[in-house]
């Protein structure tokens, strides 16, 4: 069931947020205990042919950039049956993310095998800074389900530019890390970038 008590959201939020981005910076070898970063580009529309997570309880943060207004960026991630599926997602503290309105930031569309859709958007505005390298940035949803085997899809898309984070995983999976099909992890010279371009 995706997590209810809005404190619990924003606390676990803010928590798994600020760890995924502190792993940000460099973080290309494989481990189970960092958010390897993966940016998605302009052609990681289809989710099928996008970015795949070979195991939704990897830490992964998917990084990406809407470039106009109804853009769309897709991804998928990989479960088991009864896995808990975390998902954070938040966004740079920079202009124009953190001048756009509730309504206005990115959704995120998380359909699940059976093609269930759930939507997931801002319901709080938590900011945090990365105290490796300074980067601000704003937690904005947390979502937590039991997952049913199979690949689920991710859409990302919003009626403004935007650029946007979507982190899966838990740092206690104790599992190793088992990579991204379609797809590769940053670095973070492209972390960076990908941060400090407006879009």
């Amino acid at each position: 069931m995706p997590v209810s008590h809005p404190r619990r959201a924003v606390r676990r939020g803010l928590t798994i947020a600020v760890a995924a981005v502190t792993a940000l910076i460099g973080a290309a070898g494989p481990a189970a205990a960092v958010h390897q970063p993966v940016v998605l580009d302009r052609g990681d529309v289809i989710p099928c042919l996008a970015p795949l997570s070979r195991d939704g309880t990897d830490e992964v943060v998917f990084l990406g950039t809407l470039h106009r207004a109804h853009a769309v960026r897709g991804l998928q991630i990989r479960m088991r049956a009864g896995e808990r599926l975390d998902l954070e997602y938040f966004v740079p503290d920079l202009a124009p993310e953190n001048t756009l309105s509730p309504g206005v930031l990115p959704k995120v569309y998380l359909i699940a095998p059976d093609r269930q859709v759930e939507v997931i958007e801002a319901t709080f505005r938590f900011p945090f800074t990365n105290p490796d390298n300074g980067q601000k940035y704003l937690a904005l949803a947390s979502y937590e389900t039991l997952a049913a085997a199979g690949t689920y899809s991710v859409l990302v898309t919003g009626p403004a530019e935007s650029r946007f984070a979507v982190a899966h995983g838990r740092e206690d999976a104790g599992s190793t890390f088992d990579g991204v099909l379609r797809g590769r992890i940053a670095t973070g010279a492209e972390v960076d970038r990908w941060y400090a371009t407006a879009p």
